[in-house]
């Protein structure tokens, strides 16, 4: 993990689909890393059923609770802004850990997280191509086929490191996701008056609908790979955890992520 070569990306494929512990991982290697380590990493992964609901979200008016907690699906706040999701064994999550002063998002930087998004998003734009379907990115944080949506978007700038993540539609259950997502129409927020981002709705696809038939995960992610590969001459190497990362992460897990106060309590805009 301490190589210069900038061409040189670490690896990590999750094997844990505990929406809970993804989520907390995700904020330990945002946060976990040396400013002096240039190396980016790309992490792909995969959840159980779950809403993951922006940072800034009101989960009451997002979600179904009701029918998630009869159902058992995690209801589970991420640590990047942006609107809710669904996620699914059917939904491929891939995320980009990247230095800032690294050359592929020094420039894009300027623009904040829709220059981060433009930028980061033609890897896995051009993945799409190589399975042979036509993505058109769309302003500020999607992946369109078709004119549905098929990636959204989302993320997170810190003092030496940013994060670009979003999901990957391939087999999803969307007639679950419509049941599940579910944007209220309500000007107000039950919690009182406060500002806070709103979910919005928008036509979806999956990978498979649009070719027709069933297509492997692991097909996809190795697309995934190749895409990132041509647009930034990206190479992979499986990864590990560093021990601090997985200490934070263990840490993160239990004392936030499974927590009602961090997953249900509003957290509106401070401006």
């Amino acid at each position: 993990m301490t190589r210069s070569d900038p061409n040189q990306w670490r690896l990590l494929r999750s094997r844990s689909v505990d929406p809970y512990r993804n989520l907390a991982l995700e904020e330990a290697l945002l946060t976990s890393g040396d400013d002096k380590v240039i190396q980016p990493t790309l992490r792909l992964w995969r959840n159980s059923e779950a809403v993951v609901l922006g940072v800034f979200q009101d989960p009451s008016m997002e979600a179904n609770l009701e029918f998630c907690s009869q159902a058992g699906i995690a209801v589970i706040r991420r640590l990047s802004g942006g609107g809710s999701v669904y996620h699914d064994l059917g939904n491929l999550n891939w995320s980009i850990f990247i230095p800032k002063k690294h050359e592929i998002v020094a420039d894009a930087l300027g623009r904040g997280l829709p220059g981060l998004f433009d930028r980061l998003s033609s890897g896995v734009v051009e993945g799409l191509r190589i399975l042979k379907i036509n993505p058109k990115y769309k302003f500020p944080n999607s992946i369109l086929v078709e004119g549905k949506k098929i990636s959204g978007l989302a993320g997170s700038i810190k003092i030496s490191w940013v994060l670009c993540h979003g999901t990957l539609l391939v087999s999803s259950n969307l007639q679950r996701l419509e049941m599940v997502l579910t944007p209220s129409d309500k000007t107000y927020s039950p919690s009182g008056s406060m500002k806070f981002t709103r979910s919005v709705k928008a036509k979806v696809t999956t990978l498979e609908i649009v070719i027709g038939r069933g297509i492997g995960m692991n097909t996809v992610e190795e697309a995934m790979l190749d895409g990132f590969n041509r647009v930034f001459q990206a190479e992979f190497e499986d990864g590990r955890l560093t021990d601090r990362e997985e200490q934070n992460a263990q840490e993160l897990y239990s004392g936030k992520y499974l927590s009602n106060e961090w997953n249900y309590k509003v957290r509106p805009h401070s401006s």
